[in-house]
């Protein structure tokens, strides 16, 4: 079972925001990632994501949560949304605690995390605007 809970904003005046892809205005950012060392493979973990965004391309948008945890069957590279929000046009950091069992994929890939932000979705195709995606290290 995945439970999330979304915090309360951190800071009135972030900083510049990075994030993977970098040909948009629109930026999110993983700060930290709590706990900060390998986590156990199999074990359901309580998460804490400290994230930075900025929304400049639209007034209001989505902001998502998922974790490559093999619900869309052997798929190491999908990720499973378990949190969205709506966000609003600006700069802004929230904390997000999150509960999931991560998932070893041996030589195929890493467990991860991926934040999105992008439109609020209309349909069930969805392009994020901006993302990034972070290594979660899983321990036997």
């Amino acid at each position: 079972m995945i439970v999330i809970s979304a915090g309360m904003s951190l800071a009135s005046e972030p900083g510049p925001v990075t994030s993977d892809d970098s040909q948009t205005l629109d930026k999110v950012a993983i700060l930290i990632i709590q706990p900060g060392g390998p986590v156990t493979r199999g074990v359901e973990t309580d998460f804490t994501f400290d994230i930075q965004y900025t929304l400049e391309s639209i007034d209001e948008g989505v902001l998502t949560i998922g974790f490559n945890t093999g619900s869309h069957g052997a798929k190491p590279n999908a990720f499973e949304e378990v949190e969205s929000r709506v966000i609003e046009r600006r700069t802004d950091r929230i904390s997000v605690k999150a509960k999931v069992i991560p998932v070893d994929w041996g030589d195929r890939a890493r467990f991860r995390v991926s934040v999105s932000i992008g439109p609020k979705r209309e349909n069930s195709t969805w392009r994020p605007l901006a993302f990034k995606i972070s290594e979660i290290p899983t321990a036997p």
